[in-house]
């Protein structure tokens, strides 16, 4: 596969203790990955997040604001064809890259053992990403993911891992690779009843639900208007309103980078994507 520049990104100020960088993200498997398509990658640097095992980062720049070539390398970098073309996906839990399948649960660190990758107690750095094989998934293994229980390092379950992590799984599992959602369920049939809870989470606006409302920051209630991604307030509140009017009707062309914060559980669909 050919290797391609699919991503870059500046970091730091330009202060002294924070020089200005760059950080560019070749991969030669985006073509097969579902993150990408989404406009995410693992390799996007992000506080204390893993790193997806392909690809590679190539770091240059270290220009303070007094350099002079600080200007001029800035520029640079906003002007590339793919500057912060993709983000962190941090509410993914399952990629698939081609024949390979990364899995990134919170609370969860992984062992690796005779080629057999198993989750083990979260250390310092838990919630690392696991790469395996599509045809190790298999219900015994994805079984082990479902009923492990991470202790916290002060001890005690952590019991968000099975109440949030868990259900988020197996519903992007479902949705990323259905024929191993379907074997497992064949074998363990009560992985249907687990409901995931979307709410805050992110997700494309305009692959949310078509008959759910949607409140922007000052509560104003929107919907779809039947129009292709337009949106409508009957009965829009502002501060800012002319004539002194009280309520106006707003519409809205919402653009396929628009994102939203679910907060509720109606607003997702089977066609619902996460960012």
């Amino acid at each position: 596969m050919t290797e391609n520049k699919i991503c870059v990104r500046l970091y730091g100020d330009g202060s002294r203790d924070a020089k200005l960088r760059a950080e560019a993200i070749y991969c030669d498997r985006s073509d097969v990955c579902s993150a990408y398509v989404c406009g995410k990658c693992f390799n996007v640097t992000s506080f204390l997040t893993p790193y997806c095992p392909f690809g590679r980062i190539s770091r240059y720049g270290n220009h303070t604001k007094r350099a002079k070539a600080y200007a001029a390398f800035r520029a640079e970098v906003k002007n590339d064809p793919v500057y912060a073309a993709l983000d962190y996906p941090s509410d993914i839990k399952i990629v698939r890259i081609g024949d390979d399948v990364l899995i990134r649960l919170h609370y969860i660190s992984w062992n690796k053992c005779e080629e057999t990758i198993r989750p083990a107690d979260p250390g310092f750095y838990g919630g690392e990403i696991g790469s395996i094989k599509i045809d190790k998934l298999t219900p015994g293994f994805l079984g082990t993911l479902i009923d492990f229980r991470p202790r916290a390092m002060m001890g005690g379950i952590i019991e968000d891992y099975q109440r949030k992590e868990i259900p988020i799984f197996l519903y992007q599992l479902q949705r990323t690779l259905p024929e191993v959602y379907e074997r497992l369920k064949a074998e363990r049939p009560e992985v249907a009843e687990i409901c995931p809870n979307f709410i805050g989470m992110w997700a494309k606006l305009c692959s949310l639900s078509k008959d759910a409302t949607y409140r922007d920051h000052n509560g104003n209630r929107f919907r779809f208007s039947g129009q292709d991604n337009e949106m409508v307030c009957e009965d829009y509140h502002s501060a800012f309103l002319p004539f002194e009017c009280q309520t106006a009707v707003v519409k809205v062309k919402v653009s396929d980078k628009a994102e939203y914060k679910i907060d509720d559980n109606s607003q997702v669909t089977e066609d619902t994507v996460f960012v």
